[in-house]
């Protein structure tokens, strides 16, 4: 289990490495965006809990890319099927995560 104010604090710090880096070669990778990445391995429902987190916040075109084809696609890959009915769900009662989501389809 993991605290909801330690759920956003990786949101936020995701959001705030992602958009601060024009090109990926670039980014440290030892900070939030690691940490999300280790999560969609190692605990994939904490790190479901935090891209749900991360795709309602006000985010760039860049980071939305960059969620859907990174953590969303890897965790969909590596779970067939176990979040399809609540992916549905989100996609259908939100514009912005159907886009994400459809960009981390469209790699599988």
């Amino acid at each position: 289990m993991i605290a909801e104010r330690e759920i956003e604090s990786i949101s936020q710090g995701w959001i705030q490495e992602f958009e601060s880096q024009s090109f990926p070669a670039e980014r440290d990778e030892a900070g939030f965006v690691l940490k999300l990445d280790e999560l969609v391995y190692q605990s994939p429902d904490i790190a479901f809990q935090i891209i749900k987190t991360i795709a309602t916040k006000n985010l760039s075109m860049w980071a939305s890319e960059g969620l859907g084809v990174g953590p969303l696609r890897t965790l969909m890959a590596l779970n067939p099927g176990t979040y399809t009915q609540e992916l549905n769900k989100l996609c259908s009662s939100s514009k912005k995560f159907n886009v994400i989501h459809q960009m981390a389809l469209d790699g599988l």
